[in-house]
């Protein structure tokens, strides 16, 4: 492929020599899916007014940090381990990072005033990204499963 060609030529003269390392460049997707995924969340919650607080620069890379980080976490389903197990200990673990975002921009009170709300919208928040990310793997699942098929049925 031409491009592919492009791209490795230029980062290499870029001297990005390491992102032509496919776990690096996964990694980089992760954590720029968590800010996109962090984005549109806390977007969402300060635009129907669940979340007011004053916004600056500094809170809002903050936010982008942690979001990151919690996709980076996705990581975790590559182990060779029960699903459902790992989906606690991804929950439990992005739990842990929103909780520290809270304290890091000084937004552990709302936690604090109500913990049952913040758990509540934590978990449809979570519920709601994991539902489109299986979604999401199921179609690849499918697409990949009808290229298979095709590439059979020629071969025959």
């Amino acid at each position: 492929n031409v491009s592919r060609r492009y791209l490795a030529n230029l980062t290499k003269r870029l001297g990005l020599w390491w992102m032509n390392n496919k776990v690096i460049k996964r990694k980089i997707r992760h954590f720029l899916t968590g800010i996109f995924f962090g984005s549109i969340i806390s977007g969402g919650y300060i635009l129907t007014g669940l979340f007011s607080t004053q916004l600056s620069i500094t809170k809002m890379l903050c936010v982008a940090f942690f979001s990151g980080c919690i996709g980076l976490l996705t990581a975790i389903f590559d182990l060779d381990m029960n699903f459902s197990l790992l989906v606690v200990i991804h929950c439990l673990l992005t739990f842990g990072l929103l909780s520290l975002m809270f304290t890091f921009n000084g937004w552990f009170y709302i936690i604090e005033k109500n913990p049952l709300k913040f758990l509540i919208g934590f978990l449809l928040s979570y519920g709601a990204v994991w539902a489109y990310d299986r979604i999401k793997q199921r179609r690849k699942v499918r697409k990949i499963n009808e290229k298979l098929a095709n590439r059979k049925g020629n071969e025959l």
